[in-house]
């Protein structure tokens, strides 16, 4: 009994998750966009409801989106081309259930931060 621990789902973004920002330079103003392919897994103990996906440039929301229900061990990918972001940017945070809304075995797993 010391060693049982509740049954929770955990989502985690997965390493070969991948973010491209693009710059389209037009005579007289820069635009900016990503491009991402998000991987997010449910490595837990027990199915997860659906939840939030949510994707900053320097702290800034670009994308919310809604990850469906995952069953335990299923992998749920998403591809994003050309998201308009608001100027230039260095930092992309991608955040798995941003509201929090899942109890899960590991709530510190939820974050991904990458330098562009």
């Amino acid at each position: 009994d010391a060693y049982k621990i509740q049954a929770k789902s955990d989502l985690h973004i997965l390493p070969n998750s991948t973010v491209t920002k693009i710059v389209d330079k037009r005579l007289l103003k820069d635009y900016y966009y990503i491009n991402a392919t998000i991987s997010v897994e449910n490595s837990g103990l027990l199915d997860a409801s659906d939840t939030t996906l949510l994707i900053k440039a320097d702290g800034n929301e670009v994308k919310k989106d809604i990850i469906p229900e995952l069953p335990i061990g299923s992998v749920f990918i998403r591809t994003y081309i050309n998201l308009p972001v608001a100027g230039n940017f260095s930092t992309i945070q991608i955040i798995v259930d941003s509201e929090d809304a899942i109890n899960e075995l590991d709530e510190g797993n939820n974050l991904l931060t990458l330098e562009l």
